[in-house]
């Protein structure tokens, strides 16, 4: 257990949560999750293999061009080109990704470097959350499975479970501070769900189309950069969890990024 979530291992032998998740779970006490209560729960079957389905959380560059609805679809909330990528023990990782022009003036800020404590009225705040968390996207992936856009106000775990080699059941679980009696889920909170919705559906979309793409003769590879580094660093930790040695050569990924690997949490005074 971890700040009253729950972590299940069939691996008798497996390290401590400490031990695996390391420096994602110090950088995120923040966040006090035992103080937090689920706020709404969505599931969805896709059509598409489970590590694919993944990849598409785990980059943005995407973002322009599947969830863009401003003028002449490009406008966003994120500015990709300045995503910095981070890659943490055990295949885990981190994404900051700051804020277009657009997105800062949506909240108040001068540009993308002008963090500030931002709270959104109507909303309850953690207030132990750092400027970074609130002046950006930030998000971890918490091998193997779990990845999350965390926030000051409330934040989903999404969870991928692979169904079958082409399809997935993706979960995404809301939490918050809960201000409110009752199960009644407040307007201000179903509106914010709804926009979160609206962007899995349009990942969603994009999803199955990728994974008919890779199942074409026309298929022989997809070259990726830094921006892609977190899925060649899953794709890593997938191979040593099964064994490098029971995994035919050619379907190998090469080990490249143990060098990157940030082995401590960064300090909270750069958060």
């Amino acid at each position: 257990m971890w700040q009253g979530w729950v972590f299940v291992n069939q691996d008798s032998n497996a390290p401590t949560l400490g031990e695996w998740f390391g420096p994602a779970l110090d950088e995120m006490e923040e966040l006090e999750g035992e103080s937090l209560r689920v706020v709404s729960t969505h599931s969805q079957t896709i059509a598409c293999n489970w590590k694919v389905t993944a990849e598409a959380f785990l980059e943005v560059y995407h973002f322009r061009h599947i969830h863009g609805r401003g003028a002449g679809g490009s406008e966003t909330l994120l500015d990709s080109r300045g995503a910095t990528m981070g890659l943490l023990p055990n295949g885990c990782s981190r994404m900051i990704t700051p804020y277009s022009a657009s997105g800062a003036a949506a909240t108040g800020m001068s540009d993308w470097s002008d963090w500030r404590h931002t709270v959104t009225p109507g909303f309850v705040d953690i207030a132990a959350v750092n400027d970074m968390f609130r002046c950006t996207s930030s998000a971890y992936s918490l091998f193997p499975n779990l990845i999350t856009p965390v926030g000051a106000e409330g934040f989903p775990f999404l969870v991928f479970w692979p169904l079958d080699i082409k399809t997935t059941r993706l979960d995404w679980i809301f939490y918050a501070p809960k201000d409110w009696d009752g199960d009644e889920t407040p307007e201000r909170w179903r509106r914010r769900i709804a926009n979160f919705n609206l962007i899995m559906e349009e990942d969603r979309r994009n999803m199955e189309p990728m994974q008919r793409s890779l199942e074409s003769p026309g298929s022989t590879g997809i070259p990726i950069n830094y921006q892609e580094r977190r899925i060649w660093h899953l794709h890593e930790q997938i191979d040593r969890t099964i064994g490098i040695d029971e995994i035919p050569g050619h379907l190998r990924v090469a080990q490249l990024l143990e060098p990157y690997v940030e082995r401590a949490a960064a300090p909270a005074a750069l958060r």
